[in-house]
């Protein structure tokens, strides 16, 4: 996680940690931690490059002028 934080936080104006647990079966729960970023929407591909080859997906992004939202999870087998 803190290489992905690090490399987030060269591209994005805010990057936040949020925390997920998920169920995966009837009795085994993880945490997911999710990376949530805002950049300017040139750095986009950069960051979701780097972030592929730090072993992450986006799994989310929102456009609006100029910028972009979007959110980061480790990449799984099913993704």
């Amino acid at each position: 996680m803190d290489r992905a934080k690090a490399i987030c936080q060269e591209f994005c104006e805010e990057v936040s940690v949020v925390s997920e647990i998920r169920n995966d079966s009837l009795t085994l729960y993880r945490t997911i931690e999710k990376l949530e970023v805002r950049l300017e929407r040139k750095y986009f591909t950069e960051l979701l490059n780097r972030m592929a080859n730090a072993g992450y997906c986006c799994t989310q992004t929102e456009t609006f002028a100029g910028s972009v939202n979007a959110k980061f999870e480790p990449a799984t087998k099913d993704k």
